[in-house]
Order: structure tokens, then sequence, then C-alpha cells
């Protein structure tokens, strides 16, 4: 299954594409899934300049590199459009406003597969602005920048197709705790293709 980028983008944007064509594309190119800090799994399926295609799978808890609760709240440095193929997600936004909850500012860094969030002296204070669920067929776009979280809805997996636009070189920001560490470290393990298949099963393709 040889494709381009612009081929896969207006088969995503037509809805003429499957999970499973998905991942059988996904082999074919020999890109890993590696376990996400968020709680997902996650998939870079092909690049293009400064666009991605990647895949988000919710399927268990990661709690071996999940981050805490506290450190949910984040933004991109790139816009995006998510398509959901299987399941629900909700995806919350926040505005900074004056009299919202406290939030120490941490910054991200990467190095090699991990991820690295660096506590700053900043407080912010953010308030709830917006709480969308979207469900299977749908999609929905964010610009860089915008402070959110993005949850799982119910015990059934989901799988998300995200189509991203680097626009701003800022590091992304994360929301922690006021009394959280002064940094986490998390290690973005690829996955042997026996193990994803295993995490994958509960899709039923």
């Amino acid at each position: 299954m040889t494709i381009s980028f612009s081929t896969l983008v207006n088969a995503l944007e037509n809805q003429v594409v499957s999970i499973s064509d998905l991942l059988i594309l996904r082999r074919e190119i020999g890109v890993p899934f590696k376990l996400h800090p968020l709680g997902f799994l996650a998939c870079t399926l092909m690049s293009e300049g400064s666009k991605k295609i990647r895949l988000h799978c919710w399927v268990e808890a990661n709690d071996e590199i999940e981050q805490s609760s506290d450190c949910l709240i984040h933004d991109h440095l790139f816009d995006f459009k998510s398509w959901v193929f299987h399941g629900a997600i909700e995806n919350i936004e926040y505005i900074f406003h004056e009299s919202g909850q406290e939030y120490a500012k941490y910054s991200t860094q990467y190095r090699a597969d991990s991820s690295i969030l660096i506590k700053s002296n900043e407080v912010l204070r953010v308030s709830e602005s917006n709480r969308t669920v979207y469900k299977s067929g749908q999609a929905y776009t964010m610009k860089a920048g915008v402070l959110h979280r993005t949850l799982k809805v119910g015990d059934k997996p989901a799988f998300t197709v995200l189509l991203t636009n680097d626009v701003s070189e800022v590091a992304p920001v994360v929301l922690g705790a006021m009394n959280g560490s002064v940094s986490y470290s998390y290690y973005r393990k690829s996955l042997s293709e026996d193990i994803l298949a295993q995490k994958l099963a509960v899709l039923d393709l």
C-alpha cells in the first residue's frame, strides 16, 4: 500500500481510509508505536516538511509512564486537525483568567526518546473555557498555544488520527501542581510488534 502524504491527507479529509488501512501502512513503512506520557499509544506515521500524520490509540492505562493527573493540561507548537476513528474522546480547553486555578508552569524538553518537564517560577491562573465530546466519524481542530487536555470517554478504546503543522519554536507548556517536583522525565518506549498486536486487539478490527 504505497501512498503519498498528500494522498493520505485527502483520504482522511474524505473519510475513505480505515484504521486497518492505516495500520497496514504503518507496518509497511516500519514506524513504531510508542508509549506516550499523556496515556495513549502514539505513532508518527508520515511527515512532509512541517507537517506530520500521527496515530493515537487509547487502549489501557500506562501507569508506568503516564504523567501525573496534575500535569495533563498542555499546549502544542503545532496546529492540528484530529479525526476520531473509534470510540470517543473529550477535549477540554482552558484560558488564562485572574480568578482561575493556580498552576505551576513547566516547559517541555525532548532528548532522544524522552520528554522532560522543567518547572519554572511562573504561576499561571486558568479556567475551563470549553468542553466537547467527539465520537467516531467526527473531527475537530485546534491552534498552537491553546491550553487543553484530551481524555478517553467510557470503557471502549479510542483511536484518533492527527494532521499536525508546526508553526512555533516555543517549547510546549505543561501546567502542574504548585507543589510539584522540580522536573519530571518520561521515557517514550517503543512497543514490540507482539506487544502492540496484543494492545490493538481490543479494537476488534
